[in-house]
């Protein structure tokens, strides 16, 4: 018998000894775990802990059951504090800024940081630790589960609900942590801008709306102090919960013309991003994500009306989820903060999709043929008649001129020339070079394609290309027009005239010159030069102008991006990341001329982007001032979030630059800003499948600034698929690899054809005829099926240049056996790829156009270039057949 402590009555000790039983038991069978710390010195069970060497992870249950969470980084080897979670303290709601996270503004608002604790407890297996928080609000219950792996410097978060009720309302579910660094950090990212705009609201009740997420990210850094909020987009798309009336406020009346129509399977509870600095309820910047509807407004805002109950939704079930990942430092990062959340959105979402997905649903050649066959053709109905839509006629015939469709050509005093002209309707006689439409771009994928197809048609089209760009009148200087009107045959020298007042775009005799596109021109004359032929009065065209440029770099490195025609420098978007072009450039007059004054222009040009750009990512372009979004040049940052206003062009033109600098000097310095470069253009790039998106399937396209941030496969990603490809092969990465090749057969989604429909690639295209298609989807922030403004940013250019880049780079397979990855293009499946115990690889493909995989499968079988690289020794076996040869066709079986 145990001995009876002294004064204790035995019956009352037996009593104290069975209670704590069954509080044991009961907190045991309730999964309650309260685990014993070394070195903590708080009561054990109020703590859950997990940790690894990277990252650290604090959870406490606080005053009132509230949990507490900290997340911890590594600086300098010590355990710093990054994030916590953020519960607002609303003293009087009319004083505050911002309403969002306001729950006393109706009873359908949850945020995490303020539901009860119900129980928590910490499980491990395998390499895993992880959290799960049980809370309930009234008669609703969570579940929150923190998840770390070994090796991982992130945690996964995922948040569940059981709503009150059979159709429940909601207004959010939401989860909100302070990034611990007072005031804005230097690099700032989300996937869109906040700014006060008569037609979209105030800035202090907007969010970031999942229609804006391309790659979506928050992402924030001062020196080694770092987070990334990213959202999984795999719960997103699996858990989604269907809504009565989710998705369908705007703020403005969007076109009815281009409206799709969407089924109710579509309409969804979205999710949403906010970032704010500037809260008046904290000196820290607030992050959340979760669930929770906007109204969009015009280019494309998503505002929340706080105030009132407009924002709660009627749910089709009960049950709602989210997820996402928080990144934090690991105190040994080579690398910003952002490329490595850009790794880790495509490796986790880019890359399955990748391999799921076949993109298209014929093989390269097809899809060049029909686009052919109708840009080159007078485009009529089955009734012979000019082909209406609304707007008026699809490229009508201009008066002169022989009817080819797209295409015009004319007779000069030097010659044939010809040119694609533009598809809006009250410019549809003009042909001009800017940085969206250019023809010397075309000219080097169309004679690719005539060299591979030995199709003469196309090499003559190639050079009549040229023989425009070379038929542009210059000034003394250099500079040369960019506008050609064909009914008058007279030239502008651009099309937009920012110096004298005219900040719109589509003008026939702007005065001033635009230095962006006269940069872009020349190097892609210049590249034609190099990798087409080597017609040596493109060089000659150009000497002039590259003169002039050098000449007007300033010490800090920085060109104008406006010229008047008496040749004064504007100020306008001087100290912006354009100069990129100029930078790019003059890298490739000096690959083409080796003399030393465009090399030295170029670097210093470099030297400006590298130091004044690239840390805190200004890419500050014209885009969003001139076009769509228009606005005033003075709106350069964001005062809610603290980020630049970006567009993504002069990314590209500044990866093309450094590319460019490292083949002529060989210094790792402007191949890394170049990757830099490259990671941060992926966060415009559809990484993902969005269930939301009924319009077409945007995966591997991209939207075009953080202003204009809803519209999906806007068509400069052909052109950005070679930026991917050449950095991709240079830096031997597979994901940069991917994405260049989704990028450029992304350009061929929106090409109108039957087996798009009849495999729901775009379930319901509107007004083109096969082998057009419009100039991107949803741009207005609705399932939208837009017009169609040029072939150049549109059918012509997913070919001309988006498929022939991917084919020259990679063949229709790549097989790196250095680097052990192989990257499928043009229509086929890797179904098994091993190595052997001998280092012999073995892979075997199929075609992914068959009826294994399509709906509507392709019918006939097809040939794809096979590109291999490998070691000496190093050996293949291909579908059962070694292969000894570096390059070999590849048939490919058809739809049986």
């Amino acid at each position: 018998m145990a001995k009876q402590e002294k004064g204790t009555p035995a019956h009352s000790l037996l009593i104290v000894r069975l209670s704590a039983f069954f509080l044991f038991c009961t907190l045991l069978f309730s999964g309650v775990y309260f685990p014993a710390f070394a070195n903590d010195d708080r009561h054990p069970s109020q703590v859950v802990i997990l940790q690894n060497k990277w990252v650290r992870a604090e959870l406490e249950i606080g005053a009132g059951r509230l949990l507490k969470e900290k997340y911890y980084g590594l600086e300098n080897g010590k355990w710093r504090l990054i994030l916590s979670q953020f519960s607002p303290k609303y003293k009087n709601a009319d004083t505050a800024e911002t309403q969002l996270w306001n729950t006393s503004l109706n009873n359908y608002r949850f945020l995490v940081s303020e539901l009860k604790v119900q129980n928590i407890k910490r499980q491990e297996s395998r390499g895993n630790q992880k959290a799960i928080i049980q809370f309930s609000k009234g008669n609703n219950l969570f579940i929150q589960e923190i998840s770390l792996n070994t090796e991982d410097a992130y945690f996964h978060v995922e948040v569940r609900g059981t709503l009150e009720g059979q159709n429940p309302n909601l207004d959010y579910l939401l989860s909100t942590y302070t990034f611990h660094h007072k005031g804005v950090p230097d690099f700032v990212h989300t996937p869109g801008l906040k700014f006060d705009d008569p037609r979209s609201g105030k800035g202090r009740d907007q969010i970031l709306g999942d229609r804006s997420f391309h790659s979506p990210a928050v992402i924030l850094q001062q020196d080694a102090l770092f987070t990334a909020m990213i959202p999984d987009l795999t719960i997103a798309n699996k858990e989604r919960v269907l809504s009565f009336d989710a998705r369908k406020d705007v703020l403005f009346q969007p076109s009815k013309v281009f409206y799709v129509p969407v089924p109710e399977s579509y309409i969804t509870m979205p999710t949403g991003i906010d970032l704010n600095v500037n809260s008046k309820l904290s000196t820290y910047p607030i992050l959340t994500y979760g669930l929770m509807d906007s109204k969009v407004g015009y280019h494309t805002r998503f505002v929340r009306e706080e105030r009132n109950a407009k924002m709660v939704r009627k749910l089709r079930s009960n049950e709602v989820a989210y997820g996402f990942d928080l990144l934090l430092p690991t105190g040994n990062q080579n690398r910003q903060g952002y490329e490595i959340a850009a790794r880790h959105i495509w490796r986790h979402y880019g890359a399955p999709t990748f391999a799921s997905s076949s993109q298209l649903v014929m093989p390269f050649v097809d899809y060049l043929r029909q686009v052919q066959k109708t840009i080159f053709s007078p485009i009529r109905d089955k009734d012979g008649k000019l082909y209406e839509i609304p707007g008026g006629v699809i490229d009508p015939p201009i008066e002169g001129y022989e009817d080819y469709g797209s295409w015009l050509q004319w007779e000069t005093p030097n010659g044939l020339v010809g040119g694609f002209r533009c598809s809006a309707p009250f410019w549809t006689d003009v042909i001009n070079n800017s940085v969206f439409w250019n023809q010397a771009r075309e000219a080097v994928g169309m004679y690719y394609w005539g060299t591979t197809l030995n199709d003469p048609k196309l090499l003559e089209k190639a050079k009549l290309l040229i023989n425009f760009c070379l038929s542009a009148p210059r000034n003394e200087k250099g500079l040369f027009a960019t506008v050609f009107n064909g009914k008058d045959k007279t030239w502008g020298n651009g099309w937009s005239d920012p110096p004298n007042g005219q900040n719109k775009l589509f003008m026939r005799h702007a005065t001033s010159y635009e230095i962006p596109p006269l940069c872009k021109t020349g190097a892609h004359l210049l590249d034609y030069y190099q990798r087409a032929e080597k017609d040596r009065r493109i060089v000659d065209y150009l000497l002039p102008f590259a003169n002039w440029l050098v000449s007007v770099i300033d010490d800090r490195g920085i060109i104008p991006s406006y010229v008047t025609q008496d040749m004064a420098s504007s100020s306008i978007l001087y100290e912006s990341a354009q100069p990129a072009a100029g930078m790019w450039f003059l890298a490739e007059m000096y690959k083409v001329t080796r003399d030393p004054k465009y090399l030295q222009g170029a670097e210093k040009i470099g030297h400006y982007i590298e130091k004044e750009i690239i840390p805190t990512a200004k890419w500050i372009d014209m885009e969003q001032y001139v076009s769509c979004g228009a606005k005033p040049f003075s709106m350069i940052k964001d005062q809610w979030q603290g980020q630049w206003f970006r567009g993504n062009l002069c990314i590209m033109w500044a990866c093309e630059g450094f590319s460019s600098l490292h083949d002529v000097t060989g210094n790792q310095k402007w191949l890394r800003n170049g990757e830099k470069c490259i990671d941060y253009l992926s966060f415009t790039q559809a990484s993902w499948s969005p269930h939301f998106v009924y319009t077409a399937n945007p995966f591997g396209g991209f939207g075009a600034d953080n202003s204009d941030d809803a519209a999906m496969l806007d068509q400069r990603q052909e052109e950005f698929s070679k930026a991917f490809l050449i950095y991709g092969l240079k830096l031997n990465r597979k994901d940069l690899l991917e994405r260049g090749v989704a990028a450029g057969k992304s350009g061929c989604i929106l090409i109108n054809h039957r087996r798009h429909v009849e495999n729901k690639i775009t379930p319901a295209p509107r007004f083109y005829p096969d082998g057009l298609g419009p100039e991107n989807i949803d741009h207005e922030g609705v399932s939208q099926w837009p017009m169609r403004t040029h072939p150049l940013w549109g059918e012509g250019t997913a070919v001309f240049t988006g498929l022939s880049e991917i084919e020259r780079a990679l063949g229709g397979l790549y097989i790196d056996l250095r680097n052990d990855f192989v990257i499928p293009s043009n229509g086929i499946k890797i179904i098994s790829n091993v190595r052997r115990n001998d280092g012999t690889r073995v892979i075997n493909v199929e075609s992914f156009l068959s009826k294994k995989y399509l709906q509507a499968p392709y019918e006939n079988s097809f040939a794809i270039p096979v590109v291999i690289q490998r070691k000496k020794g190093q050996k293949l076996i291909l579908n059962g057949k070694e292969i000894k040869e570096n390059r070999i066709e590849l048939m490919i079986a058809g739809a049986d």
